[in-house]
């Protein structure tokens, strides 16, 4: 079993992070085991479709109520 820095260094890109319109990998980033996440890439075209079918990709500008907070 590898331990800390061991682990990491040979860690290995298993995730993906997929555009929901166009299905293009965005990034990859490193997982213990195969993760997909969605994000809508760059391109406009994505951008304005997401837009028009009312989809939110844009991460919330503050935390709701509640959220964020210890008792």
């Amino acid at each position: 079993m590898k331990n800390g820095l061991a682990a990491v260094e040979g860690s290995l890109d298993y995730g993906l992070i997929l555009c929901p319109s166009c299905n293009e990998i965005v990034d990859t980033l490193p997982t213990n085991r195969v993760k997909i996440f969605h994000s809508l890439c760059d391109s406009p075209r994505c951008r304005e479709a997401a837009a028009d079918s009312g989809l939110n990709y844009a991460p919330p500008t503050r935390p709701a109520a509640g959220e964020g907070e210890r008792p």
